[in-house]
């Protein structure tokens, strides 16, 4: 589903004409004919494949629809929380996130993330990442609500430990 998602948006973020444009100073192993009738084809299958039409069964929606039935590998209530501060750059974060089919949400750091963790708020290094648990009364031997947490979270470092522990 992942590499769908990344065709998807390598595809939308160039132009269908723009990528047969390029096709077209490298299309040595047919005629111009034959490359004439592939675009018309494959102008076809972009354009279903783009479309954003929610009641079209489109690539978008197919996405939209099931990739998050194919998230979260550790349990079915557990989420990652991403708290950040305003113009962090935490889109390799986003990816590796994404690519590893984690359920996640993203804050601004705030002044109840730094009571939580009993520091002032400027002493906190971003990301902060954690994972929550939902934690059921009637499971009392379950998961602890906070069950990981690590600041200026580092993915070659810290994200194994984040997918193992």
């Amino acid at each position: 589903m992942n590499l769908i998602n990344i065709c998807y948006g390598t595809i939308k973020a160039k132009s269908s004409t723009e990528i047969i444009e390029e096709g077209k100073k490298n299309h040595s192993l047919m005629s111009d004919e034959e490359y004439e009738e592939m675009t018309v084809e494959f102008k076809k299958i972009a354009d279903t494949f783009l479309e954003e039409d929610r009641e079209h069964n489109s690539v978008a929606t197919i996405i939209d629809r099931y990739r998050n039935t194919l998230w979260n590998d550790f349990h079915v209530q557990t989420i990652i929380d991403v708290a950040c501060r305003e113009g962090d750059n935490i889109m390799e974060l986003e990816s590796w996130i994404h690519e590893n089919h984690l359920i996640y949400q993203k804050h601004i750091l705030s002044d109840k993330d730094a009571g939580e963790l009993k520091k002032e708020i400027k002493d906190i290094k971003t990301p902060l990442v954690r994972r929550f648990n939902s934690v059921s009364l009637y499971n009392p031997d379950g998961p602890k609500f906070c069950d990981y947490q690590k600041e200026a979270f580092d993915i070659s470092l810290d994200g194994a430990d984040l997918l193992t522990r």
